[in-house]
């Protein structure tokens, strides 16, 4: 059998030993084992009974040690520390504090959500060791909750331990911790063009009134997001942020070039979040100047989604939309994110290839193939011949064959 790896300080039980006749010679004992390092518990045992209560003091001991040693390496300003004497509490503060500029740029919206995930972690994890990442504390975690909004949050929870090791502030092992993050079910639901039209006609035609008469536009801003999202196929964080005016840690909208810088200049995405430049279409860059510059009595933006001259999250603005314009059924089923499908499921079925969508949407091809492989033109094309094909008839089981004259009536003269 394998010896069993351990990650920092452990305990080993040393047994009682006794003589030919049973008599009692040495007693057992627990040991804390650091490394090449043993040190005593004091915790001795001479029967069954005895061992229990030694095994549970030997516990204490060993937490004492490891609380102990961390103090120790935290007040030395160590680098690299065992999982086993890191606290998890201690590793979000640090993460707070190295990304509180980014933080502060977050939209309202998105940043009271963050610190609700913030909240909802510290409170379970806050006074937990990093090595008690573990199968069952992640269960327990995920109790009562709803699988998205648990799966983001173990996933701001991976992403703090990684970058606190990545710091130096830790060291991990592969495979060590176990956040079981729980799997999304793949759901791709897109509108169709017509459905597209109506949300952006009711985005367009939704007014402020005052004193029973209509004013100014109220979710003009809703309807840029609609028309981006779809020419662009751009995820909805991507276009709420955008910017036409250079700035600092925004996407930004190039009019002079026409070309759609998704991700800001230094930031780090996921592989599975790519945000790669994307050329504006023509209409759409038609459309882009006027939203910045202004026509008319309309007067220009600096945002792309601006409402009263600041930048605007439309998430709540697009489920009440959607909630009017489209019936109580369809409208459970679209997202904002849907529009991203809506955006590949126009391309594909208007017989753009796989890896030029992947390239515009700035997905990798393997993916769009696997998504929306239903929806691709001549996709199943040679299945759908082979089940399609009109098969010969065959006899049933246990019928007699059946005969067949070949030539005259069968009349005899």
């Amino acid at each position: 059998m394998p010896k069993q790896k351990h990650y920092g300080p452990y305990l080993i039980k040393r047994n009682a030993r006794y003589d030919a006749s049973g008599r009692l010679t040495h007693r057992g004992t627990f040991i804390i084992a650091d490394g090449e390092a043993r040190h005593s518990t004091g915790c001795g045992f001479g029967n069954p009974e005895e061992a229990q209560v030694a095994a549970a003091e030997a516990e204490l001991k060993l937490h004492e040690y490891k609380t102990a040693k961390y103090a120790h390496q935290a007040g030395q300003g160590l680098v690299n520390v065992e999982a086993e004497f890191v606290k998890i509490g201690e590793l979000i503060v640090y993460y707070l504090l190295e990304h509180e500029e980014k933080i502060g740029k977050m939209t309202k919206p998105r940043r009271r959500e963050f610190l609700s995930q913030v909240e909802r972690l510290t409170a379970f994890w806050g006074e937990k060791m990093v090595s008690e990442i573990n199968r069952k504390n992640s269960t327990k975690y995920q109790e009562g909750k709803s699988v998205s909004v648990v799966r983001n949050e173990l996933i701001l929870l991976r992403s703090m331990i990684n970058f606190a090791a990545s710091e130096g502030k830790l060291k991990k092992y592969d495979k060590q911790l176990n956040f079981v993050v729980p799997r999304l079910q793949p759901r791709m639901h897109y509108f169709d063009v017509d459905e597209v039209i109506a949300m952006y006609k009711g985005a367009m035609r939704t007014r402020h009134t005052w004193h029973g008469k209509k004013t100014y536009r109220m979710a003009s801003h809703i309807a840029k997001f609609i028309l981006v999202a779809v020419l662009t196929g751009s995820r909805a964080n991507r276009i709420i942020q955008a910017s036409f005016v250079l700035e600092k840690g925004r996407p930004w909208i190039d009019l002079k070039s026409g070309i759609f810088y998704r991700r800001p200049e230094g930031e780090f995405v996921p592989d599975n979040k790519q945000a790669d430049p994307v050329k504006i279409p023509k209409r759409l860059l038609a459309l882009m100047k006027i939203w910045h510059h202004g026509i008319g009595k309309t007067r220009g933006t600096k945002y792309l989604c601006e409402y009263q001259g600041r930048p605007a999250d439309c998430r709540k603005g697009f489920w009440t939309l959607k909630n009017k314009v489209l019936s109580e059924e369809r409208a459970a089923l679209v997202n904002r994110h849907s529009l991203r499908h809506t955006s590949a499921t126009i391309l594909l079925q208007g017989g753009v290839s796989v890896d030029d969508v992947g390239v515009y949407l700035s997905a990798e091809p393997e993916m769009i193939k696997k998504v929306y492989s239903h929806v691709i033109p001549g996709e199943y094309s040679p299945v759908h011949r082979v089940l399609d094909a009109k098969q010969p008839r065959r006899p049933r089981p246990g019928a007699k064959p059946e005969l067949k004259v070949v030539g005259g009536t069968g009349a005899h003269g």
